[in-house]
């Protein structure tokens, strides 16, 4: 997809890697502010559009391109949902009413995805609090995925203290 990023207004957000734009209604974009890794960039987002992923998986769905045909990021499909950090918050707990049983069966299903993607030998280095979301039907959504190691693409913003496990047992962090 070509677009001006004068269409794409101001960023909705701003994370370590790249800016979050509204497309459209149901649609975001993030452009990646370091221009040195695009090409490398480009590659592993191709890659990760090829796989079959669990369905709680916000991936890449089409490539970005500026008006001169440079890549500058994808577009995702929008969450509408929660951060799983709140789910620590006991304010939050009791003025949604959420049940443990509730929330339990939604770490159950972030497990299981977790599950899927090691046995596809995809690693998430960075596994935080802000990663994964969460609608009202408890069903979650990991995004931020183009910083994952796969295949021969490592996570190259893993930090300590969020890393996978296996991620650190197999030293998959590039940093």
């Amino acid at each position: 997809m070509k677009l001006s990023l004068k269409k794409l207004g101001s960023p909705i957000t701003e994370g370590a890697e790249g800016f979050i734009y509204h497309w459209q209604d149901q649609y975001v974009i993030k452009q990646f502010k370091d221009e040195s890794q695009l090409p490398l960039k480009q590659k592993k987002l191709e890659l990760l559009m090829s796989k079959n992923l669990h369905p709680s998986i916000v991936k890449p769905l089409d490539l970005v391109f500026n008006t001169n045909n440079k890549f500058i990021g994808y577009m995702m499909k929008k969450i509408q949902g929660e951060e799983i950090k709140r789910l620590s918050n006991r304010k939050f707990i009791r003025t949604n009413q959420l049940k443990k049983d509730q929330i339990i069966i939604l770490l159950i299903k972030i497990s299981e995805t977790l599950q899927n993607l090691h046995k596809n030998n995809i690693f998430i280095g960075d596994l935080n609090d802000r990663n994964i979301l969460f609608d009202l039907n408890f069903e979650p959504y990991f995004i931020d995925c183009d910083s994952w190691h796969i295949e021969n693409y490592p996570c190259n913003v893993a930090m300590e203290l969020f890393m996978d496990p296996l991620l650190k047992k197999n030293n998959f962090n590039s940093n």
